[in-house]
Parts: structure tokens; C-alpha cells; sequence
């Protein structure tokens, strides 16, 4: 069984187009995964913790053309933690904190 790992996205719809670009050249058998930090939060480490209850427009880059492309697991990374914070909603509780593969944990190496 062949995986194809990779993460930090972070919302970037070139570089995402990119990477699975290369993924179906290489091995279009393989199942992608992703190690978290799809999206990017607009707000800093540092602010984070005086912010909340922001709309995700105002503390994420999140886009129709962006999510078309997710089409594979991922797990929690922590912008998707920061994004969560600083908003309050409950959407990126879905993504798990770990997802077990064949001999293999996914964690996100925050």
C-alpha cells in the first residue's frame, strides 16, 4: 500500500494544486494524507489568546476553490487549533488528532 504524506497547506490553492499534481504523477495509487495546518489563520500565535468569537472570514483563509481540492484525511494541525479558538466554532473538530495507517500513527508535529 502506497501513502502519500504531506501538510502544511495552508490554504494555498497554487501550492495545494501543486502537490497533488505531483502525487498523481508519481504514485496515483497512493492515498493521501494529510499532517494538519490545511488552512491559515490570519491571526498570530501571539494575539490569539485576546481574540475570540471572530467570523472564520475574519480569522482564516478559507475558500470555495481551496475546499474543492481537499478531497483526502487529514488530521488537526495547529492552525485549525487557532482557527477554532479565536472563532468558537465547533468546524474543525472533525478533523481528528491522530489517524493510524497501515504501521503508522498521523500526527501533527505541533
Amino acid at each position: 500500500m502506497k501513502y502519500a504524506i504531506f501538510g502544511d497547506l495552508h490554504s494555498n490553492i497554487d501550492d495545494t494544486k501543486a502537490v497533488l499534481k505531483h502525487i498523481n504523477q508519481l504514485a496515483p495509487d497512493a492515498i493521501k494524507v494529510c499532517l494538519g495546518d490545511l488552512y491559515e489563520c490570519t491571526i498570530s500565535g501571539k494575539n490569539a489568546s485576546s481574540v475570540n468569537n471572530l467570523a472564520l472570514e475574519e480569522c482564516a483563509i478559507v475558500t470555495d476553490e481551496f475546499e474543492e481540492l481537499i478531497s483526502f484525511p487529514s488530521v488537526r494541525g495547529n492552525q485549525e487549533e487557532r482557527i477554532k479558538k479565536v472563532s468558537g466554532l465547533k468546524r474543525f473538530e472533525e478533523l481528528p488528532e491522530s489517524i493510524k495507517i497501515h504501521g503508522a500513527t498521523i500526527i501533527h508535529g505541533h
